[in-house]
C-alpha cells in the first residue's frame, strides 16, 4: 500500500464517520436539519476519495 492509499482511505474512513455522527446527532434532535448540508458533503468527499483509490 502506498502512502497515497494510506491517506486516501483515512480520509474517506475519516468523512464517512462524520457524516455518520451528523445523522446520529440529527436522530437524537441534539442538532438542526441544517446538518444534513454537512453531511452532503462529507458524503461527497468521501466518495471522492473512494474514487481517488480505483485508478
Amino acid at each position: 500500500m502506498t502512502t497515497t492509499e494510506a491517506i486516501a482511505i483515512g480520509g474517506a474512513v475519516i468523512t464517512g464517520l462524520l457524516a455518520i455522527t451528523g445523522l446520529f446527532e440529527l436522530k437524537g434532535g441534539r442538532v438542526s436539519k441544517g446538518i444534513l448540508i454537512s453531511t452532503v458533503v462529507e458524503t461527497l468527499i468521501t466518495i471522492g476519495f473512494l474514487t481517488s483509490l480505483m485508478n
